[in-house]
């Protein structure tokens, strides 16, 4: 089991149901990681809250523009993981 996976692993049996990352985080190995690891342990997706953000400074329109790619273009990072909060500040 590779590091990510068992860090997964462990929050997961800890009581921990929710992942916050982002694809700026290492231009989206991140989430390629943490979908990898929930695949690989057969998380059900419904116990889970992934959380993702937009990259870099966006304005109202940009924002609008970008959350279908978020919610559905952007989960071949998450290994077919569908994210449920995307905050926005």
């Amino acid at each position: 089991m590779d590091e990510a996976t068992q860090m997964v692993k462990n929050a997961w049996e800890a009581g921990i149901n929710f992942i916050d990352t982002a694809d700026l985080y290492t231009q989206g190995v991140s989430e390629i990681m943490v979908g990898k690891a929930l695949k690989d342990l057969t998380i059900p997706r419904h116990a889970i809250i992934l959380a993702t953000k937009a990259n870099g400074r966006m304005d109202a329109n940009e924002i609008n523009a970008a959350i279908p790619t978020l919610l559905n273009g952007g989960t071949v990072y998450m290994a077919g993981q569908k994210k449920c909060l995307i905050p926005t500040h």
